[in-house]
């Protein structure tokens, strides 16, 4: 095993994640993005994310390029009833660093 493979990070409880992401709704409209700005960077579990978005980023490592797609009312909470009920999904794309 290299020294790169020992030292690999999982995303877990409590994991500090740098990311970049863009959300968008299954129609294609763009909601928000930080491609063209600086990634986004929170705790794992700290309750500042939705749970929809928490649950997709556990168990990923460094480098991850991912794309999900979530169910709308777990990716935004109550927001989905009100703002965005015309979409059922939400898809997410992550490259983390």
């Amino acid at each position: 095993m290299s020294n790169n493979e020992s030292q690999e990070i999982i995303v877990s409880e409590g994991t500090k994640v740098t990311l970049h992401f863009s959300i968008t709704l299954a129609s294609g409209e763009l909601i928000d993005s930080t491609f063209e700005q600086e990634p986004a960077t929170f705790t794992v579990g700290d309750g500042n994310l939705l749970a929809g978005f928490e649950e997709v980023v556990m168990g990923l490592s460094a480098g991850s390029k991912e794309i999900f797609t979530i169910p709308q009312k777990k990716a935004l909470g109550n927001i989905t009833q009100v703002t965005y009920k015309q979409s059922s999904v939400i898809n997410l794309v992550m490259t983390s660093h």
